[in-house]
């Protein structure tokens, strides 16, 4: 099986200690034609188009500018597996797997991308901000999924087809997955299977998902299949990590619902519980 997850917005700017070679990614001609289109805009309309503050719309702006896939080509960058740093990658908490585990992750995980299109764990990126629902317009067309949905499906099959396998994990979030063509996608990889996993809370007699929560558990999710050397998605079934459990009344089809009991139960997380709910109400 392979595995897609969205990335994040925030990043790390310190590389890992691993001895696992590093990647250039697949789609890093295309990144930088893109870097091109957005350092051609004026910092007051990349504020407008990303909704972004002054500082982070010069930042954005400032590391459009600064890309160069020759860097990248060289060796410079961090690889994407510890390069983000959101709910998702907390979980995963990359820098603590052993090696047999993050090797695992080379074959069997992918991370959409605005800029990259799709980065597989120890492709070398350099900062960006760019999320997939950004109107960047061009040549292309009126969005990124323009620019993306015609690209990644070949890509995406191909590397399904390198490890031998039909199934693809859906751990992304909607706004990513929407770059995937899956109609294109099943002509390539006939008997296309997906497996949507769904992660919710019980409050009361609802099981609920809570948007930080299902981040993280998607993440958990990934870090599970590492350490576990899971490569079929029956594995993900004996998914528990952090009082998840399979629930196979809720499930239906290929539609994998996990729940938990109320966290804000759960010894050591009321606190942060609190905080959570109060930024991220349940639905």
């Amino acid at each position: 099986m392979l595995m897609l997850v969205s990335p994040a917005k925030r990043l790390k700017d310190t590389p890992p200690q691993t001895a696992i070679e590093t990647t250039v990614p697949h789609y890093l001609e295309e990144a930088r034609e893109l870097a091109e289109a957005g350092a051609a805009l004026p910092v007051a309309r990349l504020k407008a188009l990303m909704k972004l503050s002054d500082s982070l719309a010069e930042r954005a702006h400032a590391r459009f500018v600064h890309f160069s896939a020759d860097e990248i080509r060289r060796g410079g960058g961090i690889p994407a597996l510890f390069a983000f740093d959101g709910d998702v990658y907390r979980g995963i908490d990359a820098r603590t797997l052993e090696r047999d585990g993050l090797e695992h992750l080379v074959r069997h995980l992918g991370i959409l991308s605005g800029l990259y299109g799709l980065l597989f764990p120890f492709d070398r990126i350099l900062a960006y901000r760019l999320e997939m629902g950004s109107r960047l317009t061009g040549p292309w067309g009126g969005d990124l999924y323009d620019f993306w949905r015609p690209r990644l499906a070949s890509e995406i099959a191909r590397r399904m087809a390198a490890i031998e396998t039909r199934t693809l994990v859906n751990l992304a979030s909607i706004e990513y997955w929407r770059a995937v063509d899956v109609a294109a996608l099943a002509e390539l990889v006939p008997g296309l299977r997906i497996v949507t996993p769904e992660f919710r809370e019980w409050r009361g007699e609802r099981a609920k998902i809570i948007s930080f929560f299902a981040k993280r558990a998607r993440g958990l999710m990934v870090r599970f299949v590492a350490e576990n050397a899971i490569d079929t998605p029956d594995g993900l079934r004996d998914f528990s990590y952090e009082g998840y459990r399979y629930d196979s009344v809720m499930s239906e089809g290929d539609r994998w619902v996990f729940t938990r009991p109320d966290s804000r139960r759960l010894d050591g997380i009321s606190p942060l519980c609190d905080t959570v709910m109060a930024k991220h109400p349940a639905g």
